[in-house]
């Protein structure tokens, strides 16, 4: 279980000035309050009621912690107010927490209370980028290497195996988030294993950042291949930019490399139309989604899932197909990034969702990431309709909580 916290008011009751200002920001990018689900424990008279309580308040905290991360990564919350947060402002969230509690009866207050306490902090994925972002600033401001930078990063790390092992994914996200270029990801990578990295590792790790950086870079720094939106990342690397076309080991299908947003003019090959009680998310292929929604900094709700799979393949040697769709808006395929709005919006909990897919048939990754995004939105049930490939002819699947595939629904 990840420690992350929601904001709570006798927390918000302490704030100063500079802290309340972060305070809203938490809350108009939708932090919630701990009382809110308190209240709801403390009106629940069934068993069931007070355990589903709990676990919607766990599912509210860790999308508090991403929602903190992707403020911090897109810059709408500044190096100092990130240290504010992880500091004063968490110290008076784990008081405000402390005063509410009284008890067995208040386990909401309980669990927030001991989320915000300074092991908490440390203890949180989330917390532990925005820390270790902050970290790497302050060592290119004093001049450091690249190189010292990333065995930096790689120290961290392993203070953190305390509390968490770290995959080679999520070593290779640290060090492309700290600003490093690919060839010194490889090499710190192999100095920490203390050992040269076989040829599918090094490939693995290559697929990784260049899934991060929306570019196809290869070791000694060259831009292969950028469609111009994320060329500020990758020049911060040391990249060199390059106007021809090419292809780097590790890149695969077009559809399935990060950072692939558009100005709208290229014709979408797919798109998903999502209606929810009355609500509609329209999302499209990679290549055509426009440049402000394709954030590779935006994790889709299934990130840590795909991680997951990624990680397993990798373990297994099985690279071919890395990196995997659906980790972020940048690389999402449509279904899952209509899915991921709704769900943002709060409206997919509970709801049954219709999905119209347009273009194409639903892929093979999407048939099991759908149902990996609508577990994780709480859904009650998905349906697809679609067009066969093949025969031209309308098809439809479906799935509903309690089954674990999508299935087609035969005609009969």
């Amino acid at each position: 279980m990840e420690n992350n916290a929601l904001i709570n008011s006798n927390g918000e009751s302490k704030l100063n000035a500079q802290e309340r200002k972060i305070n809203e920001k938490l809350k108009k990018a939708g932090v919630q309050n701990a009382d809110d689900y308190q209240r709801k424990y403390d009106a629940c008279k069934t068993d069931a009621c007070r355990q589903q309580v709990k676990k919607d308040y766990i599912e509210a905290t860790e999308q508090a912690s991403k929602i903190i991360l992707d403020l911090y990564r897109s810059g709408q919350l500044s190096t100092e107010e990130s240290m504010i947060l992880l500091t004063s402002y968490a110290s008076k969230m784990m008081q405000g927490a402390g005063e509410s509690q009284d008890g067995l009866s208040t386990p909401i207050f309980n669990m927030d209370a001991q989320r915000w306490t300074l092991s908490g902090v440390i203890a949180n994925p989330d917390f532990q980028q925005i820390t270790l972002s902050n970290l790497v600033q302050k060592m290119k401001q004093s001049g450091s290497s690249e190189q010292q930078i990333a065995m930096q990063v790689l120290r961290y790390q392993i203070a953190g195996q305390a509390i968490g092992s770290y995959s080679m994914v999520e070593q290779v996200d640290a060090l492309y988030h700290s600003g490093v270029s690919l060839n010194t990801v490889i090499n710190a990578i192999a100095l920490k294993r203390g050992k040269a990295l076989s040829a599918k590792e090094i490939q693995s790790i290559t697929s990784r950042y260049n899934n991060n950086a929306g570019s196809l870079v290869t070791a000694n720094g060259q831009v292969i291949k950028n469609n111009g939106h994320q060329s500020t990342a990758s020049e911060s690397r040391g990249a060199q930019q390059s106007g021809g076309k090419g292809k780097v080991d590790g890149a695969h299908k077009t559809e399935q490399v990060a950072g692939k947003g558009t100005t709208n003019t290229t014709k979408p090959t797919v798109t998903a139309e999502l209606e929810v009680n009355g609500h509609k998310f329209v999302d499209t292929n990679q290549t055509a989604r426009p440049i402000d929604k394709a954030n590779a900094n935006e994790s889709t709700l299934i990130s840590d899932k795909i991680k997951s799979k990624e990680q397993k393949l990798m373990d297994k040697g099985k690279t071919d197909n890395l990196p995997l769709p659906n980790s972020n808006m940048s690389n999402a395929h449509a279904e899952i990034g209509a899915i991921h709005q709704a769900h943002k919006a709060g409206v997919a909990k509970g709801a049954d969702l219709n999905i119209t897919v347009k273009g194409k048939d639903v892929c093979n990754y999407c048939r099991s990431d759908i149902v990996s995004a609508a577990k994780a939105a709480n859904a009650k049930s998905v349906t697809i309709h679609a067009v066969d490939e093949v025969t031209k002819l309308p098809k439809t699947y479906y799935w509903e909580s309690g089954m674990k595939k999508l299935r087609e629904v035969k005609k009969k």
